[in-house]
Formats: structure tokens, sequence, C-alpha cells
């Protein structure tokens, strides 16, 4: 995220690139875990029931695709940079909240 803005490359580049880091960072764990699944079958994380929950939000995320893309039109480019960097500082924070609750409890 930090490089975002010291790239200066814009959000179309950013939110593409994000996108296939994403898609292909969870491409990758399928395999794992259908493996993790056939070892363990009492601990598998893809299941049938898991199946059926993911079809039933793909319209919600389709829905948030659309949405996202007509939010994205009316963002100014330094407020949604501000927004990205904003929304990744929060989320640093909430993951060292945790990792320290972790730790100390």
């Amino acid at each position: 995220m930090a490089q975002f803005g010291a790239a200066r490359i814009d959000r179309n580049q950013f939110l593409g690139t994000s996108a296939w880091f994403y898609f292909v960072f969870n491409a990758v764990k399928v395999p794992l875990f259908l493996y993790l699944g056939y070892a363990e079958p009492d601990s598998a994380l893809i299941t049938g029931r898991s199946l059926t929950l993911d079809l039933r939000l793909l319209p919600t995320m389709a829905l948030g695709a659309v949405a996202g893309k007509s939010l994205l039109a009316v963002l100014s480019e330094s407020l949604f940079e501000n927004l990205v960097i904003g929304l990744a500082a929060a989320a640093s924070f909430k993951l060292a909240a945790d990792g320290f609750a972790a730790v100390f409890s």
C-alpha cells in the first residue's frame, strides 16, 4: 500500500493489480485446503456446506463489484488514496492489537 503513493500509479492500476494478487493468492490456497480436508476430514475447510454458502453469496459479490465501480467514479484521486492509506492503517492496528491480545492473554 505504501508503494501505491510512491509509485504514482492510478487507482485503476492499483485496483487491478490488487485484484489479480488476491485472486492468485486465494487460488493457490484451494488445493492446499482440499488436501487438508482429505488428510483430516474432521477439520476440512472446504465442504459441501461451505460451497453452498459461497454460491448463495455470489450475487452479493457481484453487487459489491458494481457498487465499488460506481463509488470509484465519484471519488477523487486524493480521497481514494487517503481512504486506502487509512484503511490499511486501521487493518494494521487491528492485526497488531489481536497479536498483542493473543500473546499477552
